[in-house]
């Protein structure tokens, strides 16, 4: 992760739910977003956690991902 793009420090609060592990994949996927060029919001972030942690199912995400709101 670059120190342009901490995500972690701009929503701290998202990332307490998750485990060091976690955290640190979700970071790398939403940091790999935006070296694509997306820019990557809070929404995004929030279903990108609540699927990593299991609140959601992986078709649900994708179903999220696919057509935000």
């Amino acid at each position: 992760m670059t120190d342009e793009f901490d995500i972690q420090s701009r929503w701290p609060e998202l990332f307490e739910q998750l485990g060091p592990a976690q955290r640190h994949s979700v970071a790398q996927a939403l940091e790999h977003a935006r070296a694509e060029g997306r820019q990557v919001t809070r929404q995004e972030v929030v279903d990108l956690i609540d699927e990593t942690r299991g609140a959601v199912p992986p078709e649900e995400y994708t179903r999220r991902d696919m057509h935000p709101q």
